[in-house]
């Protein structure tokens, strides 16, 4: 268990594009150091689950302009200071 923690701690980037999934799954708090995110072709629907991730400042995904809508508004609840790139 302490040597799981230890590697998430140190992953700052991680690239989930192309693995498919409707919502947020195996992505949680203990990613602390994590920077950059990207879930592109990931199929999202909801965000319901995306976990609070403190080091986070660039999402890139291709989710649709509604969805984006709500994940700026939960980083901007969580007070990340994130940059999200929408790619169509």
């Amino acid at each position: 268990m302490v040597d799981r923690l230890c590697h998430l701690l140190q992953i700052q980037e991680l690239n989930l594009d192309n693995c498919r999934a409707t919502q947020i799954e195996g992505l949680t708090d203990e990613f602390t150091n994590l920077t950059t995110l990207s879930l592109i072709n990931v199929g999202l629907t909801m965000l319901k689950g995306f976990p609070n991730l403190p080091s986070l400042r660039k999402v890139t995904t291709d989710l649709t302009v509604v969805a984006v809508s709500v994940a700026v508004g939960m980083l901007f609840e969580r007070r990340v200071a994130a940059t999200v790139n929408c790619i169509n």
